[in-house]
């Protein structure tokens, strides 16, 4: 549940602001890629640690 949850969210995310940079204005394009590397880094540890915490728990299973 949790690995589906996390992998919908960091989706969600970087979705929505890949939109918000197409929509940008040249200008605000320069602002919102300094302020996107934290949100993108954000979005790439939630999916990673939920599908991270998925294969310990299948490697801790099968102990």
């Amino acid at each position: 549940m949790i690995r589906v949850v996390g992998t919908a969210t960091a989706i969600v995310t970087l979705t929505y602001l890949g939109v918000k940079y197409i929509m940008a204005a040249p200008e605000g394009k320069a602002d919102f890629k300094k302020s996107a590397y934290i949100y993108i880094v954000g979005a790439i540890l939630v999916f990673a640690a939920s599908n991270i915490l998925a294969i310990v728990y299948k490697f801790a299973e099968s102990l």
